[in-house]
């Protein structure tokens, strides 16, 4: 059975059109395309190594945007997209885990910069550091995870804790009412249907990238 897109809304725009969607606005930036500019979906697949036509059907899931022959107005496809990407409020977030990882997070601000998201509260078991501050944020006990994340209103969860740790880290997020779950790590984690999930499994990705690089040694002829 093919695999099929989850989506995020009633508007049934997959995750990975939205995705694509936040590639398009950096590469408008990158392109240094000004508002009354026009780009074609050519430029965009070009520059992103896409096809044509995942661009433009991309595109036309957030409304008719473009002229045909013409392309799209770089002003008006910015709005567009910035309106689908931005929370119309601020959307307050905590860090599960303030190992070495975690603590990067909170420490490079950039990192966890996304448009809307505040991180509001940091949590760890580590006794020598609930207490601290980092980033101007100061870490919580674990413990009360649960109600400290109800009490705080977070809405997204972002786990940078040992596997071993981290479905328990998921069922007191939850446990707090949270919607969104950023999962570092590189373990399966469950969670009702109605929380979002997405799974940033960086062991994975080098283990897939060193297997491609493998095959494609073994694949070359021999001299």
């Amino acid at each position: 059975m093919p695999h099929k897109d989850k989506f995020l809304d009633s508007k049934a725009i997959p995750i990975s059109t939205l995705r694509r969607s936040i590639c398009y606005l950096r590469t408008l930036g990158a392109m240094s395309k000004r508002d009354d500019d026009v780009v074609s979906s050519e430029e965009l697949a070009n520059f992103l190594c896409l096809s044509d036509a995942t661009v433009r059907r991309d595109l036309s899931a957030f409304g008719k945007l473009g002229t045909r022959g013409l392309g799209y107005r770089v002003g008006e496809m910015r709005s567009k997209l910035q309106e689908a990407a931005r929370p119309n409020q601020i959307v307050f977030g905590a860090m599960v885990g303030v190992g070495r990882l975690g603590e990067a997070l909170l420490g490079h601000g950039g990192l966890l910069n996304a448009p809307g998201l505040l991180i509001r509260s940091a949590f760890d078991v580590d006794v020598q550091k609930i207490g601290t501050v980092i980033s101007n944020i100061r870490i919580l006990d674990a413990s009360h995870m649960g109600d400290t994340v109800r009490k705080e209103s977070i809405t997204v969860g972002i786990i940078t804790v040992p596997n071993n740790a981290a479905q328990r880290s998921v069922d007191q997020l939850v446990e707090g009412g949270v919607s969104a779950i950023l999962n570092f790590a590189n373990i399966h984690v469950v969670a009702p249907p109605d929380v979002l999930i997405s799974h940033i499994d960086i062991a994975l990705e080098l283990e897939s990238l060193l297997m491609s690089l493998t095959l494609k040694a073994r694949s070359k002829p021999a001299p």
